[in-house]
């Protein structure tokens, strides 16, 4: 026989409210936490999973859920503030979502004219984030479709006052666009650097040579209280960089002023590279070679900062400038390609140049012009010339291989002329 002690049935629950209640309240805590802070948020958002580097937002949040921000995006958005709306959302973890169009969502706009990004997909940034912790001295969020990071701190009062202004000089930053050659060199009392800075994504890649060979770390940077700092520090010949800081851009000599690991140094133009990649060029040449295939470039030659410098997205219809070699029997071709009847694509001319070309003992590639190819409408003639005199320049180039199937060619007269090319 089996005895059962006498026992009182006991109704109560582990939890007295329903799971919704529970959230929302803990969404009406959250939003108490945004609405309170007295002087709003400073927040850096970092897209594409983190990879990126990050934009410094200011967010100020009302009862009624609307946001008044700033953002370092454009220098319209830093100075003017903008208002959009917000709300707080149960999802599968507490939601905080940007609405309706705000500053945040030029990260996310596919159009890359927008933001610098790539064509149908922006900088893969996010405007819906998943809160993963709430304090009330920092706040955590992810993005709920590209894993964007972003980091909540209160603002200070100058923040909140003049957002422009708590940047300091940082942005003197920005002009290393206007250093007119491809090679930036970064000068740090007896140690250099090249460096290559993406103002869109807020990448920075130093290079520099150790044992004979040339080495790479990239890093994302942000804007903060006067200084570009990096997310993850770099190390290398016995120094570490984790900002650069008093910034300062001298525009009549081309020069920025940096402080960075303590020492005070500067960023410059460069003709060259630090050391020279001299099989780059038959890398880069045999690489399509082997596969009967071709290079591609959309914008042609930047020339002194200047992006399509010639042109040649003018060209109507234009889709790209292609590179192949071999094209016939005795030469390489240089070729424009158009969109026909908006379903296929042809090359409509090109510039032929001597197969192979010349490739030097010093690491540069040299093309030598021996005609054309098609006919060359006369409203593309300048177009086609400036191009031509440029790819066959005496000089050659130099390449750098940027990724696995992309490289870009340099001028080897004076750094500032380049394509990119992409397999």
């Amino acid at each position: 026989m089996i005895a059962f002690a006498a026992c009182k049935k006991d109704d109560s629950h582990p939890f007295d409210k329903s799971p919704n209640d529970r959230m929302q309240e803990l969404l009406d805590s959250y939003q108490a936490t945004f609405v309170n802070a007295q002087y709003g948020w400073r927040a850096v958002v970092f897209p594409d999973s983190g990879k990126s580097g990050g934009y410094t937002f200011y967010w100020k949040f009302t009862n009624d859920n609307r946001v008044t921000m700033y953002a370092d995006i454009y220098p319209s958005t830093i100075d003017q503030s903008f208002e959009s709306s917000y709300r707080m959302k149960g999802l599968q973890q507490p939601a905080l979502i940007f609405d309706t169009y705000s500053y945040l969502h030029i990260l996310s706009d596919p159009n890359a004219n927008v933001n610098g990004g790539t064509m149908g997909k922006g900088l893969l940034s996010d405007f819906e984030f998943a809160v993963d912790t709430v304090t009330k001295d920092s706040v955590k969020l992810t993005g709920r479709y590209n894993a964007s990071r972003a980091f909540m701190v209160p603002a200070t009062q100058q923040e909140s006052q003049d957002f422009a202004a708590s940047f300091g000089n940082a942005m003197d930053f920005e002009n290393i666009a206007n250093l007119t050659t491809y090679f930036k060199r970064l000068v740090l009392g007896s140690n250099q650097f090249d460096i290559s800075v993406n103002l869109s994504t807020r990448t920075i890649t130093f290079s520099w040579v150790e044992g004979g060979v040339v080495k790479t770390f990239t890093t994302g940077y942000f804007y903060s209280n006067g200084k570009v700092v990096l997310a993850q520090p770099f190390t290398a010949n016995g120094i570490t960089i984790t900002d650069f800081s008093n910034i300062n851009y001298d525009a009549p000599n081309s020069v920025i002023h940096v402080t960075a690991a303590g020492v005070s140094g500067q960023i410059q133009g460069s003709g060259q590279p630090l050391l020279i990649d001299a099989n780059a060029p038959q890398r880069w040449y045999q690489a399509v070679l082997s596969q009967d295939s071709y290079w591609y470039s959309f914008t042609g030659f930047t020339v002194e900062g200047q992006q399509d410098a010639y042109g040649i997205t003018t060209i109507p219809n234009f889709y790209y400038l292609i590179f192949w070699p071999s094209f016939g029997t005795n030469y390489d071709l240089t070729g424009f390609v158009v969109v026909v009847n908006n379903s296929s694509l042809s090359i409509s001319y090109g510039l032929a140049t001597g197969t192979p070309p010349t490739f030097t003992s010093d690491g540069r590639v040299i093309f030598t012009e021996l005609g054309f190819v098609g006919t060359i409408p006369p409203g593309e003639q300048a177009i086609f010339d400036n191009t031509a005199a440029k790819f066959t320049d005496p000089s050659g180039f130099y390449l750098v291989q940027t990724g696995r199937q992309a490289y870009d060619m340099v001028s080897a007269k004076d750094g500032k002329a380049w394509i990119s090319w992409q397999y």
